[in-house]
């Protein structure tokens, strides 16, 4: 049996959004109300979030019946649609 295992790996995530949204108000929270617009907005927002995720993991064998497990990783979490269609002119917008 091996004593020390060493696991090495990295995933790529791509997500793409392709959002078409249309607004007649927005929630004001300083007023706890809903404003209405004027006129409705329109928005269309297409972003892609891209990122590789590396993780790593180590495990040493004490006995046949007894191992300890060590590991790191990293993610990306993406906005949602309506995340995205809420904030199209933030840094979002490509």
């Amino acid at each position: 049996m091996e004593r020390l295992v060493l696991d090495i790996g990295v995933r790529f995530d791509s997500v793409a959004f392709d959002v078409t949204s249309n607004a007649s108000g927005e929630y004001d929270y300083s007023k706890s109300r809903y404003l209405t617009y004027a006129e409705p907005v329109d928005a269309k927002v297409k972003k892609t979030f891209q990122a590789f995720s590396p993780r790593v993991g180590l495990t040493y064998g004490f006995l046949s019946w007894l191992n300890a497990y060590a590991s790191y990783g990293e993610g990306i979490q993406t906005p949602t649609e309506s995340e995205i269609a809420a904030n199209r002119c933030s840094t979002w917008c490509g």
